[in-house]
């Protein structure tokens, strides 16, 4: 299925004048930067073709190869340009005509299918989902995407990633299984203890003994947006910093973990004992939350560089190959879509959980 946004044809139709003697005209198609204060070059002129008393019509499909084509020839020895102007003109004889205004493509609407190419799926999934969503000024007041990246599958392709995971799992129990108090451990009792008081707390079959710990992904309104029941009870979070996700390939890339958290949720059972409660902690879950968003319209983060070598070979990199054939990717570029087409939507996505066997007991 073709979305909205990937509509490549723009279309140039007019009808003759009663009377024209002419039989025939042209089209000719000029490109500039949108940002440039450079004039306009000639970039096309069609074949000549006859004039019709009715309708006459003619059609230029602007795909990504073709619009790089036309960045190449246009460029001014920086990076390709973001954003072209495409103009048109009906040529009768002597007398050429420009339609008025220009036609506006900007590049990033072509990075679904380029990420495609490059053979990153999922963020193409989620870039595609961006384009379709109208913008809100919160994004967390968005239903999230749920089960975007499966956790293990980051484990299995990315060390770096599985390094800081078992560090986070390793400091995680440490800190819970201390008879001190201390920041994971307070977090941990406070969410306990707000199961207990939400009468979140579940019985077994077979069991009298009541548990904590929730898997469900209805999403509910709470005073941080939207968002699965499971991620408001998480205690302990940990930034993914650039530097891992930038290892992590495949099926996956820089596009897609950009502001990434590690979260850790508990589950276990829960027994009075005099006073107190024990809680006999049985599994811990782990899962990324992000925000897919580029809402930033005052600071140009750079997000990528984009190099097309041909239709079929697409490269993204943190450093331009070729300055002078490469695209630069920011975050202003997507805010500049959103202006000219009131489309584009920050959404936050989680990934699955990823559950991990533990015996740790905590007095409350």
């Amino acid at each position: 299925m073709q979305l909205a946004f990937e509509k490549d044809r723009v279309t140039v139709n007019f009808v003759s004048e009663i009377g024209i003697r002419e039989n025939e005209y042209t089209i000719k198609v000029y490109a500039k930067s949108a940002i440039s204060a450079y004039d306009k070059t000639l970039i096309y002129t069609s074949d000549k073709m006859n004039i019709r008393p009715d309708k006459n019509g003619y059609f230029l499909d602007i795909d990504y190869w073709y619009y790089t084509r036309v960045a190449k020839h246009i460029t001014t020895g920086n990076y390709l340009p973001s954003c072209i102007d495409f103009y048109f003109s009906i040529c009768v004889g002597e007398e050429e005509n420009e339609i008025p205004n220009p036609y506006k493509v900007h590049f990033i609407r072509y990075l679904p299918e380029l990420l495609a190419v490059s053979g990153y799926k999922q963020a193409k999934k989620l870039h595609s989902t961006w384009f379709c969503l109208p913008p809100e000024e919160d994004p967390d007041d968005i239903t999230p995407q749920m089960e975007v990246l499966h956790f293990e599958k980051l484990l299995e392709i990315s060390n770096s990633f599985r390094e800081l995971y078992q560090e986070n799992l390793d400091r995680v129990i440490v800190q819970i299984s201390k008879s001190g108090a201390n920041t994971i451990k307070k977090s941990l009792k406070d969410k306990v203890q707000k199961a207990i008081k939400n009468n979140d707390l579940k019985t077994e079959e077979f069991s009298l003994q009541p548990t904590f710990g929730t898997l469900e992904t209805k999403i509910m309104n709470t005073e941080y947006g939207c968002i699965p029941v499971f991620d408001s009870y998480h205690f302990h979070e940990q930034p993914v910093l650039d530097d891992i996700t930038l290892c992590i390939d495949d099926d996956i890339d820089g596009l897609l973990l950009k502001n990434c958290m590690l979260r850790v949720i508990a589950f276990g059972k829960v027994a009075p004992t005099g006073t107190n409660t024990k809680i006999q902690i049985e599994q811990l879950g782990f899962y990324l939350k992000d925000q897919y968003g580029f809402y930033e319209d005052k600071k140009e983060d750079i997000i990528s560089y984009c190099e097309i070598i041909d239709k079929e070979k697409v490269i993204f990199s943190n450093k331009p190959v070729i300055r002078e054939e490469s695209f630069l990717i920011t975050s202003t570029n997507y805010y500049n879509y959103r202006k000219d087409h009131d489309m584009g939507g920050d959404f936050n996505w989680y990934s699955s959980i990823h559950l991990e066997e533990v015996s740790i007991e905590v007095i409350v």
